[in-house]
């Protein structure tokens, strides 16, 4: 399951060229493939709830949330933040982050959006703080 963080979460950072920080470099737009939810508190239970099914996971966040949208798996365009809050998941910490979204992927590419702040998530074995 840690590899399925890793793999889900830190994706964001597979094109980054500079590691998660709690001071990230301003301005700089990275972009990457991971979990965007709209609240910390919906990221925090999406890993509470977080089994080898993704999908049965969303689902069930989005349900209690009462929005079909409230997290999603998503490609974006994105500032890196700094770090909310950390839950612990079978023993390794796992890191809710603020991504200030610019753009998201469509059939015709990456489209800019107007900039709103997101949750996503980062197991620490793959960052450096």
């Amino acid at each position: 399951m840690q590899k399925l963080f890793g793999v889900m979460a830190a994706a964001f950072l597979c094109s980054a060229s500079a590691p998660f920080s709690d001071n990230p470099p301003t301005g700089k737009v990275l972009t990457g493939s991971g979990l965007v939810c709209d609240t910390k508190e919906q990221a925090q239970r999406f890993i509470s709830l977080m089994d080898d099914d993704v999908e049965k996971t969303l689902l069930t966040v989005n349900r209690e949330a009462g929005n079909d949208h409230a997290c999603v798996v998503a490609t974006i365009g994105f500032i890196p933040g700094s770090k909310v809050a950390e839950v612990d998941k079978n023993g390794s910490i796992v890191h809710v982050i603020e991504v200030k979204v610019v753009a998201v992927a469509t059939v015709v590419g990456l489209q800019a959006v107007e900039p709103k702040t997101y949750y996503s998530v980062v197991a620490t074995d793959e960052i450096s703080i």
